[in-house]
């Protein structure tokens, strides 16, 4: 039951944090924020499912240990991206385009 509960907390989050992503993609003109968060769904789908379906209805130990594996994986490669994309906002700044200019 807890393991449903966090997938569905999650999935939740996921659906969230992709509907502000679009607007820093926007005001930014950079994608590596909007890439990151179809891999980073990609990996949610993949965390969420796995135990289910080597699992079933109830997954062992050995099943949850791809899902920490792939969360450790897209969590690794989400602060990659938002090192990246902090870059690319500096950039912008330098060249007199920053956000507050665009909004």
């Amino acid at each position: 039951m807890l393991f449903l509960l966090l997938c569905v907390v999650l999935v939740a989050a996921n659906v969230d944090t992709a509907k502000g992503v679009r607007d820093v993609r926007e005001m930014t003109e950079s994608s590596t924020l909007y890439l990151n968060e179809i891999a980073g769904t990609v990996g949610v789908v993949f965390l969420v499912a796995l135990p289910w379906i080597l699992g079933g209805l109830d997954p062992s130990r050995e099943d949850l240990t791809w899902s920490i594996l792939i969360s450790f994986a897209t969590a690794f490669v989400s602060v990659l991206a938002l090192v990246m994309s902090v870059f690319d906002v500096a950039k912008a700044q330098r060249a007199g385009e920053g956000p507050a200019d665009r909004a």
